[in-house]
């Protein structure tokens, strides 16, 4: 019995044995599969993470095959989530034996989910899932490795799509496992079903372990396995898992294609901000179609979220409604404490919540000499660097949209930013410097004309208020020897602004 698996187990000729159909189907099917998405190159390592159940073990036997004819390296991981006690260590055993009898190196840790789920609470699923990944890119960048192979399959795919179809879900969940995940995870599997898989591993002689917990019918997916598509098949469909996995393949194309206008879209709606905070147009945004901008709103929120949190359909339509008539000054949150506020004509995204900054936080360079179109502010600013005499013809005709500066005295480049908190200067013929809210007290100017203030500043300095003052310090005086000219309007006013 012994020689038998040992002569079975390690066959690297699939035609050589019984079965011979189905050992080069599922050879085959790895190979399209790999050769189609371009999983691996000449030269990679594989990093395969293997449980010791039929489908790890299944794909890391046919890449063994595979192996030569890839160009690639292959080194096995195991973890032990610690779930199943002596079943776990059998599991352990195994895939060292497995490692061995093929002359791969393996890597085996073990991890106290359960103690981990009593500190932190969660899903038994969801946390054993991101300690086993986090596990897989510790190994990975310890042994060199550019891939992690798993093994879900078909039946896995259909029963995905099934379970977020009974939650609820868009285009996104429906889309269903892919088979490239992020350049790094590679899923050469999901073409070939459970059927085919456990048939080759019998053929083999490979007797891979079975997780027991898989049969208890208390987690939602076991359910589905075991009592939804059976009925399914038997009722409705013979070929439903064939059927799902192409519907998911179907819909992973349409969304990749949507991804791609709405990434298009939202490169052209945003606009620059500090660090922190990104922005969207409201006239804009509305003028794409529905799915696009819930997408494009994704992005937004992605932008500043640094992978905290995910916006789900209900904070996804709760931004959207900031965009209707009336709604300056109103926010909402979404997962990671990423804040949204509708200042304006535009929606700000950002990692803290915001305190009215103004009309879109927007941090824009001044061109000087030049003209500089601020999206975030509806504004266009004209420059000139003019002679000092010139200028001090024209000081006692300035009007609020006009700022005359030594030129001299500031410290380039200038930047149009909206107000921010403890924003400081010296208004023109004040004694000494102000917080601008005091400023803004002094001068009686109305909440809602202060959310519209615009600023001009250095990196240290601001240097006017525009339409109000400038500040004391950069004023034209007897020494100025060049001017800095200002003039700003709407982008409704001239000919250029069309």
């Amino acid at each position: 019995m012994q020689k038998r698996e040992e002569k079975g187990n390690w066959d690297e000729n699939p035609s050589s044995r019984g079965h011979g159909w189905v050992l080069k189907m599922l050879i085959g099917l790895v190979r399209e599969a790999i050769k189609r998405h371009e999983m691996v190159r000449p030269g990679d390592k594989v990093l395969v993470g293997v449980s010791g159940g039929p489908d790890s073990v299944a794909l890391l036997h046919a890449l063994y095959v595979l192996r030569g004819e890839l160009e690639i390296a292959l080194h096995v991981a195991h973890l032990n989530h610690m779930f199943r006690g002596r079943e776990a260590e059998e599991d352990v055993r195994y895939v060292k034996n497995l490692a061995g009898r093929l002359g791969l190196p393996v890597t085996v840790r073990e991890v106290d989910v359960p103690r981990l789920l009593k500190e932190k609470g969660g899903s038994p699923q969801e946390v054993a899932r991101e300690v086993r990944y986090q596990f897989y890119r510790e190994v990975a960048s310890q042994v060199g490795a550019n891939r992690v192979a798993v093994g879900q399959n078909m039946n896995d795919q259909a029963e995905t799509l099934l379970m977020r179809l009974i939650r609820g879900t868009g285009l996104d969940g429906l889309a269903g496992i892919p088979v490239f995940r992020d350049g790094f995870v590679i899923r050469p599997l999901l073409g070939a079903t459970r059927e085919v898989i456990e048939e080759y591993c019998r053929a083999q002689g490979l007797e891979p372990r079975e997780d027991t917990s898989n049969l208890k019918p208390v987690y939602t997916r076991n359910k589905i396995r075991h009592e939804l598509l059976p009925l399914l098949e038997k009722e409705y469909n013979p070929c439903v898992v064939e059927t799902l996995a192409k519907t998911a393949d179907l819909l992973a194309h349409d969304r990749e294609y949507l991804e791609s206008q709405a990434e298009k879209a939202y490169r052209k709606l945003k606009f620059s901000l500090p660090q922190g905070y990104t922005a969207l147009k409201i006239r804009d945004l509305l003028d794409l179609p529905l799915g696009l901008r819930r997408r494009v709103v994704r992005l937004a929120v992605a932008a500043v979220a640094g992978g905290a949190g995910e916006p789900g359909y209900g904070h996804v339509e709760e931004i959207l409604s900031l965009t209707g008539r009336g709604k300056t000054g109103k926010k909402t949150r979404c997962p990671g404490n990423i804040w949204v506020v509708r200042e304006a004509e535009h929606l700000v995204f950002g990692s803290q919540e915001p305190e009215g900054h103004g009309p879109g936080l927007v941090e824009t360079r001044l061109v000087i000499p030049g003209e500089t179109r601020v999206e975030g502010l509806g504004l266009v600013f004209r420059t000139r660097v003019i002679d000092a005499d010139a200028a001090r013809e024209k000081l006692d005709e300035v009007v609020d949209n006009e700022a005359y500066l030594d030129y001299n005295k500031l410290e380039l480049p200038l930047l149009v930013r909206s107000r921010r908190p403890g924003d400081v200067f010296w208004p023109l013929g004040a004694r000494g410097r102000k917080k601008l809210k005091d400023f803004f007290i002094d001068c009686k100017i109305p909440r809602r004309e202060k959310e519209k203030v615009v600023i001009l500043a250095s990196a240290r300095d601001i240097i006017w208020v525009v339409g109000y003052r400038i500040d004391e310090r950069f004023k034209v005086s007897e020494d100025t020897k060049k001017v800095l000219a200002i003039y700003a309007k709407p982008y409704n006013e001239g000919a250029n602004d069309q």
